[in-house]
């Protein structure tokens, strides 16, 4: 699965902040969006990879499923 959005893209600072709990760079933001889909991608064993790239207007989350044999 692959999810776009149309933003300015992330900084690479912020990226290891991303999924943490009330990290926002918003001013009204809540910080806790991406560390819920974290959290949910966790407790089913799903990777999550972010490709994204300041002032590029895009960021890519590929959530990758587990492979079971």
């Amino acid at each position: 699965m692959i999810v776009e959005g149309n933003g300015p893209g992330i900084a690479d600072k912020y990226k290891p902040m991303l999924f943490k709990l009330y990290f926002t760079t918003k001013q009204n933001g809540l910080g806790i969006g991406l560390a819920t889909a974290k959290k949910i991608f966790d407790a089913q064993g799903i990777k999550v990879k972010v490709e994204s790239e300041e002032k590029k207007g895009m960021q890519i989350f590929h959530p990758h499923p587990p492979i079971n044999n």
